[in-house]
């Protein structure tokens, strides 16, 4: 934690804000609340009810982790009273609602401390709301899923696709304006752009998996566009995007002839991207990823593999599953969809997925690839 020791009841850093201010950002947050119109149809005991339980779950996730060194994020579940009101949800109304809990913080802040939050706990700050709007997704869509599936999937893809596309394309926008002008900003304001943007690609992708979620149920599969596709240069265009974020952690092997076929290449893109992506979260610290590429007699065979703990053996039954997680306490650990997409644009090509697991060997996704998919699995 960053600040000095608090004296007099004065907060010194977040996690005192939290802790001790915990009514002021309340008020402020309800303020926020009845202002925005995506929360109109909620009642007022509603918006203050959700309010306060969303403060004093925001500052018990931060609290944990500024005053945790090493161990798994541990939060409080779902209070009684929150799943009682979660009828009157959706998601775009509890996005709306943690949207304005966190400015309440940024305001409660302003008047209390310094103008800028230490980066630190901004950071904390910033995690926790993902953890908690991933929480909360998920628990709205595996209660709809739970109640009534068809209409679920319809008012998901309607939601996704008008409640969040527009207004995260337009922070995206924003950002992004804002890192154009780097060298005329404050560095405080530089580095809340970047989180700003980081934090809008993490939620389109979220989106995305939503979307294909909705998709693969209310049709069947998902749709794949086929043409004469290079794997390979699919692999380092992943690659290349990803080394970024780690350095000199990933390898990628590659016939020097190519491997080819008739494939979706955005889905692969999709595909490779997400299961080196989790062989780098769940992956030992600093250890080597492997990607490799195969040419088979009518197949290709990719690997993807890395060293670590092995996924229990109980997991590994549902890991296809949607909505199920592995590492659900890790703070990066989406909606649980990942996988499933991955499964679903396979068997789209006409694919297979399989993944062994062991304490000597690491982790071994295996995936097969028809180069020309048969006629049941074109879409």
């Amino acid at each position: 934690m960053s600040g000095p020791t608090a004296s007099a009841g004065k907060p010194a850093n977040l996690d005192e804000l939290l802790r001790l201010r915990a009514a002021q950002i309340a008020s402020e947050a309800e303020r926020l609340v009845r202002q925005h119109p995506a929360l109109a149809g909620l009642s007022r005991r509603e918006q203050v009810e959700l309010t306060r339980m969303l403060v004093d779950w925001l500052s018990s996730i931060v609290g944990a982790e500024l005053r945790q060194a090493q161990g798994p994020l541990v939060h409080p579940p779902f209070e009684p009273s929150a799943r009682r009101l979660d009828g009157s949800l959706n998601v775009g109304r509890a996005l709306a609602l943690l949207s304005a809990v966190r400015g309440a913080v940024l305001l409660v802040w302003s008047r209390e401390l310094q103008p800028a939050i230490p980066i630190p706990e901004a950071q904390a700050l910033g995690r926790a709301i993902d953890q908690i709007a991933t929480d909360w997704l998920r628990a709205l869509v595996e209660r709809e899923a739970g109640r009534q599936c068809e209409q679920f999937y319809e008012r998901l893809a309607g939601i996704v696709g008008r409640d969040l596309r527009n207004p995260l394309g337009a922070i995206a926008l924003s950002s992004n304006l804002m890192l154009q002008r780097g060298e005329t900003l404050p560095a405080f304001a530089l580095a809340a752009a970047r989180r700003i943007s980081t934090s809008a690609d993490r939620m389109a992708r979220m989106v995305g998996q939503l979307l294909d979620f909705t998709r693969a149920r209310m049709a069947g599969g998902l749709p794949v566009s086929l043409r004469p596709t290079n794997l390979c240069e699919i692999a380092r265009a992943v690659v290349d995007e990803l080394a970024v974020l780690r350095p000199g952690q990933l390898e990628l092997s590659c016939p020097t002839v190519g491997v080819r076929g008739e494939w979706d290449p955005e889905r692969l893109f999709q595909v490779l991207s997400n299961l080196v992506s989790n062989a780098l979260e769940h992956g030992a610290e600093g250890m080597p990823v492997e990607l490799v590429l195969h040419n088979q007699a009518n197949q290709a065979l990719i690997e993807v593999k890395n060293q670590g703990p092995p996924i229990p053996a109980d997991v590994l039954q549902r890991l296809f599953d949607p909505f199920h997680r592995v590492g659900a306490d890790h703070p990066g650990s989406g909606l649980g969809l990942g996988l499933y997409v991955v499964q679903q644009v396979l068997l789209a090509h006409g694919g297979t997925i399989e993944v062994r697991s062991t304490a000597s060997e690491g982790t071994t996704f295996r995936v097969r690839l028809p180069r020309v998919p048969v006629d049941e699995f074109r879409r």
